[in-house]
Order: C-alpha cells, then sequence, then structure tokens
C-alpha cells in the first residue's frame, strides 16, 4: 500500500520539527550579554559534559571566562538565537589577536552548541559567520582544540583548517585566506 499525501506531509512536518530558522548575530550590547550570561554558562556547561578534561567546570570560573571572552572583542561575540528568542549556541573569536609564532592573527577561542540543537548546522552557521567576519580583517585565523574533539576537528578540516601544531593536549590549527 502507497503512502498518501497526508502522510507524506505529516512525515517531511516531522522530519523538520525542530529545524526552526536560527538568528545568529552578536549582542546588541552589554546588557543583553550579562542578561543571558547565566544562560550562556548553561550551554558551556551541557556542551562540555563528555569532554570535562578541555573545560572549566566551576560555576564562577565559567562566568569568569565567559566575561573575558565577550568584553575581549564584543563585535565577534556570535549567538546562535532559536526562533523563540533564547541562546542555543555561541563563538567567541578576537581580531587583532598576536601569536608568537604568526604574529597578528584572528583567534577563535571558544564555540559551544546546546546539544538539543546538535546536528542542525548550529555550530556550522556559527562557526562560518565568525572566521568570514575574522577574515575580513586577517589573513590568518587560528584555534586551538582538545585531541579527543574530534567532531570539531573534523568540521575545522572541513572549513579549510589545518594543524600546525601541539602543545600538551590542545592542537594549534591555522586558516590562511586573502584579504581583500
Amino acid at each position: 500500500m502507497g503512502v498518501t499525501r497526508t502522510q507524506e506531509k505529516l512525515e517531511t512536518a516531522a522530519a523538520d520539527e525542530g529545524k526552526a530558522e536560527l538568528q545568529i548575530r552578536p549582542f546588541a550590547d552589554e546588557t543583553e550579554f550579562l542578561k543571558w550570561r547565566d544562560r550562556l554558562a548553561e550551554i558551556y556547561q551541557a556542551a562540555y559534559q563528555n569532554l570535562r578534561e578541555y573545560a572549566y567546570t566551576d560555576r564562577d570560573r565559567i562566568l569568569k571566562y565567559l566575561d573575558w571572552l565577550y568584553y575581549g572583542d564584543p563585535r565577534h561575540f556570535f549567538v546562535a538565537w532559536s526562533e523563540d528568542g533564547e541562546p542555543v549556541g555561541f563563538i567567541s573569536a578576537h581580531t587583532g589577536w598576536h601569536d608568537e609564532q604568526l604574529g597578528q592573527v584572528g583567534n577563535v577561542h571558544e564555540m559551544v552548541v546546546d546539544p538539543a540543537y546538535r546536528g542542525r548546522g548550529v555550530g556550522r552557521r556559527l562557526f562560518e559567520t565568525a572566521v568570514r567576519a575574522m577574515e575580513k580583517e586577517n589573513p590568518r585565523v587560528i584555534l586551538w582544540v582538545g585531541e579527543g574533539n574530534t567532531r570539531a576537528r573534523a568540521m575545522y578540516e572541513r572549513h579549510g583548517f589545518r594543524e600546525i601544531g601541539r602543545q600538551g593536549k590542545w592542537i594549534k590549527m591555522l586558516r590562511e585566506s586573502s584579504v581583500d
């Protein structure tokens, strides 16, 4: 027996459920950052649940880390916002970062996505937004990733990053492009 159009529509709707359009943008200002700071800490903790060896685990330390990330370069602290207007992920990048080996570079410091939103392209969209923004000012963008974070490493490699060094459990990756 064949599938009816109604069944096809229901299956399509079920497959698309939870794939609502996300908005990627920085915080409007410090007030908005402070309003959502606790939610960002929750997302950070949830995202690192199975990678705790690479994360801060103390709540106060996480909040201080978020402050450092945001205040270091608010223009490049991008947030993924759900259809309901709630943060579901973020990425922090700093332009004009000085790397001892490479000189001035853009540096992706952190990217996390709420586990409930993984597999929906949120991380990819955050990453592409931040890298594109940084490449306007820097021909080289670096990041550090935990050697056991194979999922993130694979995504970075798909986006043209390559390993250029290691320090302990961390892998340094670089993407070079031309700034027009």
